[in-house]
């Protein structure tokens, strides 16, 4: 069905843009950076309710610089993505090209990007409205800090394996916290939302711990990773599912059999695990992430997830005393599902749209 959705609102140029659509989304045709795009179709009749915007959406591979389009003076908003790569003035140089084409447009960038980081505030600042990204710093200030690497994760992982990088700040100009934005998470996706709005649990879980851990990667990242999965192994008395890779069928299979997950963090906090263990009933335990904003919040400490040390040294005290409180775990568990469920229920998100749409 969202296929179908997609095709109804896609348009292969910028002249085939339909006299109608005064909103328009530059996407990335990938999974991850489409989740970010999916709720606009979810509540494509919300939003066109609440705020007028019917929109269409162009994969940004199709967008031909060389050949700008008739300005369209009815566009009020553009929003837009790029892949994860793409240099800062290449960035800023499609920003340009857009308004110029939309000059009545509000600029919006879509950061789908998993680490926490802004790497395009500085050039997109004199640009664009609004600055939308899935989960922020709550402590604003540490945008300013240096860190070895690009990400606070890099900086924290490389400094406990003694790996050197570079040292790299954000530069993000004064003022620019207001222009920033929470947008929605994996939990909106459309692989999910189905999942979140009809639970369906087994009365009994077979498996312990789930955590398959992918370790391949930076030097950091697969240090790190093969830390999670040793921790694991380690619990050879329990029933752990972590070894190999499977289909997606069977993994999610599995999830919904588990009473835990351990969802290490990845290049950036918040992972798609996360949201999936929340939709299956599996208590998600994970490092601390406390020092974040997102929506919807799934990391209520002792709420809604249950979070151990970076370094992981009370993950196997967390473990045992989490599988020993049955009613505890299940209460988590269910209130961290409750969060997301109601969540899209509710159309928070378009609400939360408002100061992008009003």
């Amino acid at each position: 069905m969202w296929k179908a959705a997609r095709l109804a609102h896609r348009i292969d140029a910028l002249e085939a843009l339909p006299a109608r659509s005064n909103c328009l989304i530059v996407s990335v045709d990938d999974p991850l950076p489409q989740a970010q795009v999916w709720p606009y179709y979810h509540y494509a009749d919300a939003l066109r309710r609440a705020y007028g915007v019917r929109f269409s959406e162009i994969d940004a591979t199709q967008v031909d610089e060389t050949a700008p389009p008739r300005p369209r003076a009815h566009v009020r908003w553009v929003l837009f993505q790029n892949w994860f790569d793409v240099e800062p003035q290449v960035v800023r140089r499609r920003a340009e090209f857009l308004q110029t084409a939309y000059p009545n447009a509000a600029l919006v960038y879509l950061d789908w990007f998993a680490p926490v980081h802004l790497p395009y505030a500085e050039v997109l600042d004199p640009l664009v409205r609004w600055y939308v990204k899935k989960q922020a710093f709550r402590d604003f200030a540490r945008y300013d800090e240096a860190v070895r690497g690009e990400t606070n994760l890099s900086d924290y992982y490389s400094r406990r394996y003694g790996i050197e990088l570079p040292e790299y700040r954000d530069a993000v100009p004064p003022g620019f916290e207001r222009k920033l934005v929470l947008g929605s998470n994996f939990g909106l996706s459309p692989q999910m939302i189905d999942g979140f709005l009809q639970r369906q649990w087994p009365d009994s879980r077979s498996i312990d711990v789930h955590a398959r851990i992918a370790t391949r990667g930076a030097h950091w990242y697969q240090r790190m990773r093969e830390e999670a999965a040793a921790a694991v192994r380690a619990l050879t008395d329990l029933s752990v599912a972590c070894q190999g890779r499977v289909s997606l069928a069977r993994f999610f299979e599995e999830l919904r059999q588990s009473k835990i997950c351990f969802s290490p963090v990845g290049y950036g906090e918040v992972c798609w695990r996360d949201f999936e263990a929340v939709m299956c009933g599996a208590l998600l335990i994970k490092p601390d992430v406390g020092h974040l904003r997102l929506t919807p919040d799934i990391f209520r400490a002792g709420e809604t997830y249950v979070p151990v040390r970076w370094d992981l040294a009370d993950f196997e005290d967390v473990v045992r005393g989490q599988l020993a409180d049955v009613r505890g775990r299940q209460r988590i568990a269910l209130q961290a599902h409750e969060v997301v469920s109601d969540y899209i229920r509710s159309g928070a998100f378009v609400a939360e749209l408002a100061p992008v749409f009003s």
